[in-house]
C-alpha cells in the first residue's frame, strides 16, 4: 500500500540510497520510495520514485528529514518528490526534477510543516505550485526555489510557489519559472512565480526575479514585507483585491513584453479601503494606480550592480534608510543574506545595506544666547572612517551644509524647535544619522495683549536672557508665579500682579511671586499675597533681584504652631531688594504658642547670606501680636533671622511701622542681632509698639552694636545706636510724618548727612537724582531742593 522501499514508524534512517521505488497499484498508494509516519531521515538519497497519489519519493507525517536529496519523483496526485504534513521538518535538503499530476511538482506541504535551508528546483505540476504548494501554517525559510513550471490548460497558478492559508515564505530566493499550455511549449497564462491567492499569507524578505509569467500574484489578503521583485516578465505584482499590505518592497524592471518595445509594469493594485503601498520603491509611473503617496522613485543606479544582477542597495541610493518601521511582533531581524536589519531606519527591499562601523559623534549645539537671533556652534567627529570625512548637516530650518572641519556655526533667526541631523560621509560610506533637538524662543515675550495669556506661560517658555514684558493692566493669580531662571520680568506701563485667594489653614500658599535663579523683577506692583504658616506674603526672593516695585497688602498668618514672617517680602541668600516700596503688609500671630512672629514687612531667613536691601521704603506695615501670644522677637519693619553675615541695609527709610501688642525684644522698625551686617545711611524713625503707652513709644531699632556696623543712621530712639548715629525728633526727620510723607525735611538732619554708599546708585527710590547738593541724603529719598541762599551786599 505505502512505501515502495521503506515503510517506517519512528526510528532513524541514515546514509541510505533508495531508488526506483514504486507504489502505483490500485487504491491509496503514497511514498514511492519511503513512507514515514514519524522518525528521522539523515543524509538519505531518494531518486525516481513513483506513487499513485502523494509523495513520489517520500510521504511523511511528522518526523524530520535532514540532508535529504530527492530527484525525479513522480506523483499521481500531489508532491512529485515529497508530500509532508503535521509537524514534519525538511531541513538543508535538495528537491529537484519532481513532477505531479495535481499540485506541488517537488513538494506539497500542509499542517505545521517547516522547510528551512533547502534548494528546490525544476519541479513541474499540472496544477498549482510548479515547485511547491504550501498550505495553512507552513513556513518555508532561507531556501532557494527556482525554475518551476506549470503545464496545464486550466487557470492554475504559482510557477514556483503556491501559498494558501497563513503560510509564510521568509528569506527565500525565487528565480525563473514558466507557465505553458499542455498542447504547446509557448508561455501561457500570467500565473506568477509566486501566487498567494487567499487568506493571510506572508511573503517577507524574499527576492523574486526572472520569471517568465509574472512576479507575484495576489488574491485576497496576502501581505508583502521587505521583498524585492525584479526583472520578471508580464508584471511585478498583480492583485485581485484591495486588501493587501505592501511594505518596504522593491518592484523594478518588470516588463510587459519585450523591454525594447513594452513598458515597465510594476503591476496592478485595485484601489479601495484596506490597500497600502507603504514606502515601496519603483520607477516612476509603473504602477497602474497613483493613489499611494509613499512610493519611492528609484532607478538602476540605486542598486549595487543592477546590470550584473546584484540587487543590494547602492551605498548612497534611495533604498537606504528609506523604509517604514515594521511594528509586527514577528518582524524579521535579518535580511535575505542573513545580515541584521537595522534597528533605527530599515532599508527598502530584501537586502539591508551593511554600513561600516563608521560612527559620528555630534555634540549638543552651543548657543551664544537661547533666544533668536542666536548662533549655534556644532562639533562633530567620525570614528573608523575609511578615508577623508565630510559632515553633512541639516540644521532643521530648511538649510543644509557640508563641512570638513570639526566645528561649524549656524545662525537661527526665527524661534521654534529644530531637529538637527548630521551624517558623516567617507567615500561611498555614510554613517547613521545623529540628531539633536534645539529650541529657541523670542527674546521679548509679551503678556496680556501679546502672545502669552499668563505671566507663568511666558516665564516657562523663556530662557536665560529673555525679557517677559507685561502690558499695562492687572494680572490676577491664585498661586505663585514662579520665576526661577535668569530672565527679566518687567512692565510696559502700569502693571499690577495681584493674588485673589486667601490662605486660611494648614500651610496654604497664595504668594504672588517666587523669584530665584538670577531673575530680575522690576517695575511692578505686587500685592495682596497671602500665606498661612509660612514666609513672604507677596514675594519670596532667592539669588535674584527685585527692583523698582511696589510690594503691598501682603499677609502671613500663624497657626497655633510654627514661625512666620515677612508679610510683604521673604529674602534668602544672595537676594537683592532695591528701590522698592514695601508698604501696608501684615504679620498676624495667634493666641497660643511661643514662636517668633517676625518681620511685618521683610524677613531675612536664618543663615541666609548675603542679603542686600537698598534705597527702599519700608513703611506702614504691621505686626499683630494677638492676645495671649508669647512672641519673643520680631519687627513690624525688617527682621534678620540670624547669622546673615555680610548683608547690607543701605539708604533705606523704615518709618510708620507698628507692632500691635508687645514684644519681649523691642524692635518695631528693625531687629538685627546678626553678625557683620552693615547699616548705612538709613532713616529708622516713627515705628511704634502700641503696648508701650497711650501714644506708643519709639522702638525703632534693635541692633547688636558689638557686631553690626552702623554708619550715619538717623533714628528717633532716645539714645544713639553708636557714634555714627544721630537722634532727632520726627519733625526734624520727615516732611509730614502724620500724613505719611517720609521725604526728608528741609532743612533737617537727613540732608547731605550720608556717607558714600558701598553700592552706587544714581537715583533714589522715586528715580530722582542722588546728591543734589553737597552729599547724599540719608534714607531712600533725595531732597531735590535746597534752602535759598541770600547774598547781602553792604
Amino acid at each position: 500500500w505505502h512505501g515502495g522501499c521503506i515503510y517506517m514508524k519512528n526510528g532513524t534512517v541514515r546514509n541510505t540510497v533508495c531508488t526506483n521505488g514504486v507504489c502505483t497499484s490500485a487504491g491509496s498508494r503514497e511514498g514511492g520510495n519511503i513512507y514515514m509516519e514519524n522518525g528521522t531521515l539523515e543524509n538519505v538519497t531518494l531518486a525516481d520514485g513513483q506513487c499513485a497519489q502523494d509523495g513520489g519519493n517520500l510521504r511523511m507525517s511528522n518526523g524530520t528529514a535532514r540532508g535529504l536529496v530527492c530527484t525525479g519523483g513522480i506523483a499521481g496526485r500531489s508532491g512529485g518528490n515529497v508530500c509532508a504534513q503535521g509537524s514534519a521538518k525538511i531541513l538543508n535538503s535538495t528537491l529537484s526534477g519532481g513532477s505531479s499530476v495535481n499540485v506541488g511538482g517537488n513538494l506539497y506541504a500542509y499542517g505545521s510543516v517547516t522547510v528551512n535551508g533547502c534548494e528546490i528546483t525544476d519541479g513541474v505540476s499540472k496544477a498549482d505550485g510548479g515547485n511547491i504548494r504550501i498550505g495553512d501554517n507552513v513556513v518555508v525559510s532561507d531556501s532557494t526555489i527556482s525554475d518551476g513550471m506549470i503545464v496545464t490548460d486550466a487557470e492554475k497558478k504559482g510557477a514556483n510557489v503556491y501559498m494558501d492559508g497563513s503560510a509564510k515564505l521568509i528569506r527565500c530566493h525565487l528565480s525563473g519559472g514558466t507557465s505553458s499550455k499542455a498542447d504547446e511549449t509557448t508561455v501561457g497564462y500570467d500565473r506568477g512565480s509566486v501566487c498567494a491567492y487567499s487568506a493571510s499569507t506572508v511573503i517577507q524578505d524574499c527576492l523574486v526575479e526572472g520569471s517568465a509569467c509574472g512576479g507575484i500574484l495576489l488574491g485576497t489578503t496576502g501581505n508583502l514585507y521587505g521583498t524585492t521583485i525584479v526583472n520578471n516578465d508580464k508584471y511585478g505584482i498583480w492583485s485581485w483585491k484591495a486588501l493587501q499590505v505592501f511594505q518596504n518592497c522593491v518592484i523594478f524592471g518588470n516588463y510587459n513584453g519585450d523591454p525594447a518595445t513594452a513598458r515597465e509594469y510594476a503591476g496592478n493594485q485595485p484601489s479601495g479601503d484596506g490597500s497600502a503601498f507603504l514606502n515601496c520603491a519603483m520607477a516612476s509611473g509603473t504602477l497602474s494606480t497613483t493613489t499611494y503617496p509613499t512610493l519611492v522613485t528609484i532607478g538602476a543606479s540605486d542598486f549595487a550592480d543592477y546590470a550584473n544582477g546584484d540587487y543590494r542597495p547602492a551605498a548612497n541610493g534611495a533604498l537606504v534608510d528609506a523604509g517604514a518601521a515594521d511594528e509586527r511582533a514577528d518582524a524579521s531581524m535579518t535580511d535575505l543574506d542573513g545580515n541584521p536589519r537595522l534597528s533605527d531606519v530599515i532599508d527598502i527591499g530584501c537586502f539591508e545595506y551593511q554600513h561600516t562601523d563608521m560612527t559620528v559623534a555630534f555634540t549638543a549645539p552651543v548657543l551664544d544666547v537661547g533666544y533668536v537671533p542666536a548662533t549655534a556652534t556644532f562639533t562633530a567627529s567620525a570614528e573608523n572612517a575609511p578615508g577623508d570625512v565630510v559632515f553633512l548637516v541639516d540644521f532643521g530650518d530648511g538649510t543644509t551644509e557640508e563641512w570638513q572641519t570639526a566645528e561649524i556655526a549656524h545662525v537661527y533667526t526665527a524661534s521654534g524647535t529644530y531637529t538637527i541631523e548630521v551624517v558623516a560621509k567617507s567615500g561611498a560610506e555614510r554613517s547613521h544619522p545623529m540628531t539633536r533637538t534645539l529650541k529657541l524662543v523670542e527674546r521679548y515675550l509679551w503678556v496680556g495683549a501679546g502672545a502669552y495669556a499668563t505671566i507663568q506661560d511666558a516665564v516657562d517658555e523663556a530662557v536665560d536672557g529673555c525679557e517677559v514684558i507685561l502690558n499695562a493692566g492687572t494680572y490676577e493669580v491664585t498661586s505663585p508665579v514662579v520665576v526661577n531662571k535668569a530672565v527679566t520680568v518687567r512692565a510696559d506701563g502700569a502693571a499690577t500682579v495681584r493674588n485673589t485667594a486667601t490662605a486660611t489653614s494648614g500651610s496654604t500658599n497664595h504668594r504672588v511671586m517666587e523669584i530665584s535663579g538670577g531673575a530680575l523683577v522690576t517695575g511692578l506692583v505686587i500685592e495682596n499675597g497671602s500665606v498661612f504658616n509660612g514666609y513672604g506674603g507677596c514675594i519670596d526672593v532667592s539669588a535674584a533681584t527685585v527692583s523698582n516695585c511696589v510690594i503691598r497688602g501682603g499677609t502671613v498668618m500663624r497657626g497655633d504652631t510654627g514661625n512666620v514672617g515677612g508679610g510683604g517680602v521673604s529674602l534668602r541668600s544672595n537676594a537683592v531688594l532695591t528701590h522698592c516700596q514695601v508698604t501696608n503688609n501684615t504679620v498676624v500671630g495667634t493666641s497660643t504658642g511661643n514662636g517668633d512672629n517676625a518681620g511685618g514687612a521683610i524677613f531675612i531667613h536664618n543663615g541666609n547670606k548675603p542679603v542686600r536691601i537698598l534705597n527702599t521704603l519700608v513703611a506702614d506695615n504691621r505686626y499683630v501680636c494677638t492676645e495671649g501670644a508669647a512672641a519673643k522677637s520680631g519687627s513690624a519693619g525688617i527682621l534678620f533671622g540670624g547669622a546673615n553675615e555680610n548683608s547690607l541695609v543701605e539708604n533705606c527709610t523704615i518709618a510708620g511701622n507698628t507692632v500691635q501688642g508687645a514684644l519681649s525684644n523691642d524692635s518695631a522698625g528693625l531687629h538685627c542681632t546678626s553678625w557683620t551686617v552693615t547699616f548705612r545711611n538709613n532713616a529708622i524713625a516713627g515705628n511704634f509698639e502700641t503696648a508701650k503707652g497711650e501714644n506708643g513709644a519709639y522702638t525703632s531699632a534693635k541692633i547688636d552694636t558689638a557686631h553690626c556696623n552702623t554708619s550715619y543712621t538717623v533714628t528717633d530712639s532716645a539714645e544713639a545706636l553708636n557714634a555714627n548715629c544721630s537722634v532727632a525728633t520726627l519733625d526734624k526727620i520727615f516732611v509730614n510724618f502724620a500724613r505719611g510723607n517720609y521725604r526728608p525735611t528741609n532743612p533737617g538732619v537727613l540732608i547731605d548727612a550720608g556717607t558714600t554708599p558701598s553700592v552706587a546708585s544714581g537715583v533714589d527710590v522715586l528715580g530722582n537724582p542722588r546728591v543734589v547738593f553737597v552729599g547724599i541724603d540719608i534714607g531712600c529719598y533725595e531732597c531735590q531742593t535746597r534752602p535759598a541762599t541770600i547774598l547781602v551786599v553792604r
